[in-house]
C-alpha cells in the first residue's frame, strides 16, 4: 500500500480514521491523502473560475475547509510523513470514489459513528 485515502470532515472520527492511516503509512512507506469535500453541485469542480464566484458561499466554505486541511495536515501524528491535504466541491461520495480512482488509491480509511 502506497497511497491510503483519508476523508476527513474534522470531527473525533475522522481523527480516529487519522492516527489508523497514519499508523499503516508508517509500516509500508506510504503517502496519505488527507481530502474533505464541501458539498456543492456536482459539476462544481469543471466549472470555470467565473461560475464558481456566483457562489461566494461555497467558495468561501471551500478556501476554509483548505486552511483547515492544511492546519489538520500539520498535526503531530503525521510528522514524519508524506501528506496531501486537499479540499474539493463536490458530492462527498462521488468525489471521493473519483478521487481514489485518479490518485490509485490502494485503502480508504473512514471514520464512522
Amino acid at each position: 500500500m502506497k497511497n491510503i485515502l483519508i476523508p476527513i470532515d474534522f470531527s473525533q472520527h475522522s481523527l480516529s480514521a487519522a492516527r489508523t492511516g497514519c499508523y499503516i503509512a508508517k509500516k509500508n512507506d506510504a503517502t496519505i491523502h488527507l481530502i474533505h469535500v464541501v458539498k456543492a453541485p456536482e459539476d462544481w469542480e469543471i466549472l470555470s473560475e467565473a461560475q464558481q464566484s456566483r457562489n461566494v458561499e461555497i467558495k468561501n466554505k471551500i478556501e476554509e475547509a483548505q486552511e483547515e486541511a492544511n492546519s489538520y495536515a500539520r498535526l503531530p501524528i503525521f510528522e514524519k510523513l508524506s501528506v496531501i491535504p486537499r479540499v474539493f466541491g463536490g458530492v462527498p461520495y462521488k468525489t471521493i470514489l473519483e478521487y481514489a480512482q485518479a490518485y490509485k488509491i490502494d485503502l480508504i480509511i473512514m471514520g464512522a459513528h
